[in-house]
């Protein structure tokens, strides 16, 4: 039910709605975020139709001259859900096997959803320790310049 105090809260955020537009239609690299339970439709297995989507939508957006950069988690989860574990491994040996078994399916999943339309993808592998400490990578796994060059073209041609 629409209150008054609601749609008083809803009139305030259009100006902010509004610059989001404006900022998204303008902006020429977008860095999208899937966390683990959209990839793995909550730990039921990957979602086919939703990375089949998320590709479509960025053929769309790369047709429009938009850059994407497509941030996934989800080996964790995909891994434990292929190797059939109900429960999330404490160990990091075990956190590792079921990430290793999860991103050869991920992989694979991302790689076929995003050929149907003519796109390439690529990989870099990034812990949470990693985004908290820039140093711990070379420069260029950080650059999205570096990353999107095969895709723009290169003197590799």
């Amino acid at each position: 039910m629409l209150t008054q105090a609601n749609a008083l809260q809803l009139s305030k955020m259009a100006p902010i709605r509004s610059m989001t537009k404006t900022r998204l239609a303008s902006a020429k690299r977008l860095v999208v975020k899937v966390g683990s339970a959209l990839v793995t439709n909550n730990g039921a297995g990957l979602d086919l139709v939703a990375i089949d989507d998320w590709a479509r939508q960025i053929s769309v957006l790369r047709q429009q001259g938009k850059e994407v950069v497509l941030v996934s988690s989800g080996a964790i989860a995909c891994g434990m859900q292929r190797l059939g574990w109900s429960k999330r491994p404490k160990s990091v040996h075990e956190l590792q096997a079921a990430a290793a078994v999860g991103q050869m399916g991920l992989v694979q999943v991302y790689e076929g959803a995003f050929a149907k339309y003519g796109l390439h993808t690529a990989q870099i592998l990034l812990t949470h320790d990693d985004l908290a400490d820039r140093k711990r990578l070379p420069e260029c796994a950080f650059d999205p310049d570096n990353l999107a060059a095969p895709w723009r073209g290169s003197d590799h041609q």
